[in-house]
């Protein structure tokens, strides 16, 4: 991934059909609307496709969101619904670090 869109994100799936890793793609679209609006990148990883990927990344639940850049680096798991104000708040100070 190049830095040119300024942030880059990885929300790392366990299957493209599962319910969590469904509602995990639509809430973070949604997050991307609020917050940067076209200004990053996201890469969709299926662990069962690319399992290196996600033993390179240490994920060790799915689904996990990890902010790559610019740093600091830092995850969260889960389907990003629960507490989304909070996720997407702590999203939004990511656009300020």
């Amino acid at each position: 991934m190049s830095d040119e869109l300024g942030y880059q994100f990885k929300l790392y799936i366990s299957g493209e059909v599962s319910a969590s890793s469904l509602r995990a793609i639509a809430n973070f679209d949604r997050i991307r609307a609020l917050y940067f609006q076209g200004e990053c990148q996201v890469e969709i990883i299926d662990i069962h496709s690319d399992p290196e990927r996600a033993i390179a990344d240490r994920i060790i639940a799915t689904p996990t969101l990890v902010k790559v850049f610019p740093p600091p680096r830092f995850k969260i798991v889960g389907d990003l619904s629960k507490r989304f104000d909070q996720v997407s708040e702590l999203l939004s100070l990511a656009r300020n670090d």
